[in-house]
Protein backbone atom coordinates (compact mmCIF):
# COMPACT_ATOMS: atom_id res chain seq x y z
CA UNK A 1 0.00 0.00 0.00
CA UNK A 2 2.75 2.41 0.85
CA UNK A 3 4.58 1.50 -2.33
CA UNK A 4 1.54 2.33 -4.43
CA UNK A 5 1.09 5.67 -2.72
CA UNK A 6 4.73 6.64 -3.29
CA UNK A 7 4.45 5.65 -6.92
CA UNK A 8 1.41 7.86 -7.45
CA UNK A 9 3.12 10.83 -5.85
CA UNK A 10 6.15 10.34 -8.09
CA UNK A 11 3.98 10.21 -11.20
CA UNK A 12 2.17 13.38 -10.11
CA UNK A 13 5.45 15.23 -9.54
CA UNK A 14 6.68 14.10 -12.95
CA UNK A 15 3.55 15.33 -14.68
CA UNK A 16 3.69 18.72 -12.93
CA UNK A 17 7.34 19.13 -13.86
CA UNK A 18 6.66 18.23 -17.46
CA UNK A 19 3.83 20.76 -17.78
CA UNK A 20 5.93 23.48 -16.18
CA UNK A 21 8.80 22.80 -18.57
CA UNK A 22 6.53 22.99 -21.59
CA UNK A 23 5.14 26.39 -20.45
CA UNK A 24 8.63 27.82 -19.95
CA UNK A 25 9.72 26.72 -23.42
CA UNK A 26 6.61 28.27 -24.95
CA UNK A 27 7.18 31.69 -23.30
CA UNK A 28 10.85 31.68 -24.32
CA UNK A 29 9.97 31.08 -27.98
CA UNK A 30 7.57 34.06 -28.05
CA UNK A 31 10.16 36.70 -26.91
CA UNK A 32 11.54 38.78 -29.88
CA UNK A 33 15.13 38.45 -30.74
CA UNK A 34 17.40 41.42 -30.08
CA UNK A 35 17.64 43.61 -33.17
CA UNK A 36 14.49 42.21 -34.73
CA UNK A 37 11.81 44.48 -36.25
CA UNK A 38 9.50 43.75 -33.34
CA UNK A 39 12.23 44.69 -30.90
CA UNK A 40 12.97 47.95 -32.80
CA UNK A 41 9.29 48.83 -32.86
CA UNK A 42 9.13 48.58 -29.10
CA UNK A 43 12.26 50.72 -28.64
CA UNK A 44 11.05 53.57 -30.90
CA UNK A 45 9.03 56.32 -29.25
CA UNK A 46 5.56 56.76 -30.61
CA UNK A 47 5.26 59.64 -33.14
CA UNK A 48 4.11 62.87 -31.47
CA UNK A 49 0.74 64.16 -32.41
CA UNK A 50 0.92 67.33 -34.57
CA UNK A 51 -1.25 70.27 -33.48
CA UNK A 52 -4.15 71.05 -35.70
CA UNK A 53 -3.41 74.07 -37.98
CA UNK A 54 -4.97 77.35 -36.92
CA UNK A 55 -7.33 78.73 -39.50
CA UNK A 56 -7.76 82.51 -39.27
CA UNK A 57 -10.73 84.13 -40.93
CA UNK A 58 -9.90 86.47 -43.82
CA UNK A 59 -10.28 90.19 -43.08
CA UNK A 60 -13.29 91.64 -44.74
CA UNK A 61 -12.83 94.69 -46.97
CA UNK A 62 -14.46 97.84 -45.56
CA UNK A 63 -17.78 98.72 -47.06
CA UNK A 64 -17.55 101.97 -49.06
CA UNK A 65 -20.51 104.28 -48.81
CA UNK A 66 -21.38 105.55 -52.29
CA UNK A 67 -22.90 108.73 -50.86
CA UNK A 68 -19.74 109.55 -48.94
CA UNK A 69 -17.61 109.00 -52.05
CA UNK A 70 -19.85 111.33 -54.05
CA UNK A 71 -19.59 114.04 -51.38
CA UNK A 72 -15.79 113.78 -51.39
CA UNK A 73 -15.74 114.08 -55.17
CA UNK A 74 -17.87 117.23 -54.96
CA UNK A 75 -15.50 118.73 -52.39
CA UNK A 76 -12.52 117.96 -54.63
CA UNK A 77 -14.20 119.67 -57.58
CA UNK A 78 -15.01 122.72 -55.44
CA UNK A 79 -11.39 122.97 -54.30
CA UNK A 80 -10.15 122.66 -57.87
CA UNK A 81 -12.46 125.49 -58.96
CA UNK A 82 -11.29 127.70 -56.09
CA UNK A 83 -7.64 127.07 -56.94
CA UNK A 84 -8.30 127.81 -60.60
CA UNK A 85 -10.00 131.11 -59.70
CA UNK A 86 -7.10 132.11 -57.44
CA UNK A 87 -4.59 131.27 -60.17
CA UNK A 88 -6.48 133.52 -62.58
CA UNK A 89 -6.53 136.35 -60.05
CA UNK A 90 -2.81 136.00 -59.45
CA UNK A 91 -2.07 135.96 -63.15
CA UNK A 92 -4.16 139.08 -63.77
CA UNK A 93 -2.60 140.90 -60.82
CA UNK A 94 0.90 139.98 -61.94
CA UNK A 95 0.23 141.13 -65.49
CA UNK A 96 -1.19 144.42 -64.22
CA UNK A 97 1.74 145.08 -61.91
CA UNK A 98 4.32 144.08 -64.50
CA UNK A 99 2.75 146.43 -67.03
CA UNK A 100 2.81 149.25 -64.50
CA UNK A 101 6.40 148.55 -63.54
CA UNK A 102 7.46 148.28 -67.15
CA UNK A 103 6.07 151.73 -67.94
CA UNK A 104 7.27 153.34 -64.71
CA UNK A 105 10.67 151.77 -64.10
CA UNK A 106 12.07 151.01 -67.52
CA UNK A 107 13.36 154.57 -67.67
CA UNK A 108 12.30 156.58 -64.60
CA UNK A 109 13.44 159.85 -66.16
CA UNK A 110 10.74 159.57 -68.83
CA UNK A 111 8.05 160.22 -66.22
CA UNK A 112 9.27 163.77 -65.59
CA UNK A 113 7.58 164.86 -68.80
CA UNK A 114 4.21 163.47 -67.76
CA UNK A 115 1.49 165.96 -66.95
CA UNK A 116 0.66 166.35 -63.28
CA UNK A 117 2.27 167.04 -59.96
CA UNK A 118 6.04 166.86 -59.68
CA UNK A 119 8.55 167.48 -56.90
CA UNK A 120 12.09 168.72 -56.90
CA UNK A 121 15.02 166.61 -55.72
CA UNK A 122 15.21 168.81 -52.63
CA UNK A 123 11.57 168.16 -51.76
CA UNK A 124 11.99 164.45 -52.38
CA UNK A 125 15.06 164.41 -50.11
CA UNK A 126 13.04 166.04 -47.34
CA UNK A 127 10.50 163.20 -47.61
CA UNK A 128 12.65 160.16 -48.29
CA UNK A 129 16.18 158.82 -47.82
CA UNK A 130 18.34 157.88 -50.77
CA UNK A 131 18.07 156.14 -53.17
CA UNK A 132 14.27 156.46 -52.91
CA UNK A 133 14.34 160.27 -52.96
CA UNK A 134 16.15 160.36 -56.31
CA UNK A 135 13.77 157.74 -57.68
CA UNK A 136 10.64 159.70 -56.74
CA UNK A 137 12.11 163.02 -57.88
CA UNK A 138 11.93 161.60 -61.40
CA UNK A 139 8.20 160.83 -61.12
CA UNK A 140 5.10 162.94 -61.66
CA UNK A 141 1.33 162.62 -61.55
CA UNK A 142 -0.88 160.67 -59.15
CA UNK A 143 2.06 158.91 -57.51
CA UNK A 144 3.44 162.28 -56.35
CA UNK A 145 -0.04 163.26 -55.16
CA UNK A 146 -0.04 160.13 -53.01
CA UNK A 147 3.44 160.95 -51.74
CA UNK A 148 2.40 164.48 -50.75
CA UNK A 149 -0.81 163.19 -49.17
CA UNK A 150 1.13 160.64 -47.16
CA UNK A 151 3.38 163.37 -45.79
CA UNK A 152 0.52 165.48 -44.43
CA UNK A 153 -1.93 162.76 -43.34
CA UNK A 154 -2.69 162.32 -39.70
CA UNK A 155 -1.98 158.89 -38.26
CA UNK A 156 -4.84 156.60 -37.33
CA UNK A 157 -2.77 154.78 -34.73
CA UNK A 158 -4.85 151.63 -34.39
CA UNK A 159 -5.49 151.09 -38.10
CA UNK A 160 -1.96 152.08 -39.16
CA UNK A 161 -0.35 149.80 -36.58
CA UNK A 162 -2.42 146.79 -37.65
CA UNK A 163 -1.73 147.36 -41.35
CA UNK A 164 2.00 147.77 -40.80
CA UNK A 165 2.10 144.53 -38.82
CA UNK A 166 0.23 142.61 -41.53
CA UNK A 167 2.45 143.95 -44.32
CA UNK A 168 5.66 143.22 -42.42
CA UNK A 169 4.42 139.76 -41.48
CA UNK A 170 3.52 138.97 -45.09
CA UNK A 171 6.98 139.90 -46.36
CA UNK A 172 8.67 138.03 -43.48
CA UNK A 173 6.73 134.78 -43.95
CA UNK A 174 6.65 134.62 -47.74
CA UNK A 175 8.65 131.81 -49.37
CA UNK A 176 10.91 134.45 -50.99
CA UNK A 177 11.41 136.37 -47.74
CA UNK A 178 15.18 135.78 -47.80
CA UNK A 179 15.39 137.42 -51.24
CA UNK A 180 13.52 140.60 -50.30
CA UNK A 181 14.52 143.12 -47.64
CA UNK A 182 11.66 145.28 -46.38
CA UNK A 183 13.43 148.38 -45.08
CA UNK A 184 10.37 150.49 -44.18
CA UNK A 185 6.57 150.31 -43.88
CA UNK A 186 4.58 153.43 -43.06
CA UNK A 187 0.77 153.63 -42.96
CA UNK A 188 -1.19 156.65 -41.74
CA UNK A 189 -4.90 157.11 -42.50
CA UNK A 190 -5.40 155.91 -46.07
CA UNK A 191 -1.94 155.77 -47.69
CA UNK A 192 0.67 153.08 -47.06
CA UNK A 193 4.28 153.48 -48.16
CA UNK A 194 6.52 150.42 -48.65
CA UNK A 195 10.18 150.46 -49.61
CA UNK A 196 13.01 147.98 -49.65
CA UNK A 197 15.49 145.94 -51.69
CA UNK A 198 15.35 142.70 -53.64
CA UNK A 199 18.29 140.33 -54.09
CA UNK A 200 16.85 138.31 -56.96
CA UNK A 201 15.05 139.70 -60.05
CA UNK A 202 11.25 139.96 -59.88
CA UNK A 203 11.06 138.76 -56.26
CA UNK A 204 9.31 141.93 -55.10
CA UNK A 205 6.66 141.48 -57.81
CA UNK A 206 5.99 137.91 -56.69
CA UNK A 207 5.69 138.89 -53.02
CA UNK A 208 3.49 141.89 -53.79
CA UNK A 209 1.20 139.88 -56.08
CA UNK A 210 0.68 137.40 -53.27
CA UNK A 211 -0.18 140.25 -50.89
CA UNK A 212 -2.83 141.53 -53.30
CA UNK A 213 -4.77 138.29 -52.78
CA UNK A 214 -5.03 138.83 -49.02
CA UNK A 215 -8.47 139.91 -47.81
CA UNK A 216 -6.97 142.60 -45.58
CA UNK A 217 -5.10 144.30 -48.47
CA UNK A 218 -7.99 146.25 -50.01
CA UNK A 219 -6.57 149.05 -52.10
CA UNK A 220 -8.11 151.55 -54.51
CA UNK A 221 -4.94 152.06 -56.52
CA UNK A 222 -1.21 151.68 -56.08
CA UNK A 223 2.03 152.82 -57.69
CA UNK A 224 5.19 150.75 -57.62
CA UNK A 225 8.62 151.82 -58.86
CA UNK A 226 11.92 149.97 -59.15
CA UNK A 227 15.46 150.96 -59.96
CA UNK A 228 18.98 149.84 -59.15
CA UNK A 229 22.30 151.27 -58.00
CA UNK A 230 25.57 149.95 -56.63
CA UNK A 231 23.72 148.61 -53.58
CA UNK A 232 21.38 146.52 -55.71
CA UNK A 233 17.83 146.73 -56.98
CA UNK A 234 15.30 148.58 -54.83
CA UNK A 235 11.54 149.16 -54.88
CA UNK A 236 9.14 151.85 -53.70
CA UNK A 237 5.35 151.53 -53.45
CA UNK A 238 2.48 153.85 -52.52
CA UNK A 239 -1.04 152.47 -52.14
CA UNK A 240 -4.35 154.04 -51.21
CA UNK A 241 -6.34 151.57 -49.13
CA UNK A 242 -10.07 151.24 -48.63
CA UNK A 243 -11.28 151.58 -45.05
Amino acid sequence: MKTTHVLMVSVLVFVVGLVTGLQLNSSTDKQPEPGSSADRTQLLDPAPELPAPLVQPLAQAPVVDATEVEQLQLKVRDLEQQLSAQDQMLELAQQSLQQGLASETKDPEQNTDAAGTAISPEQASSFLPEPFASLMAKQAGQAIDYLNQHQVEEIDSEWAYQMELKIADHFATHEHASQVNLSSVSCKTSICEIRGYEYEPERFIVVYNAMQTQNWWRYSSSYAFQDSNEQGRYFYLLAELKR
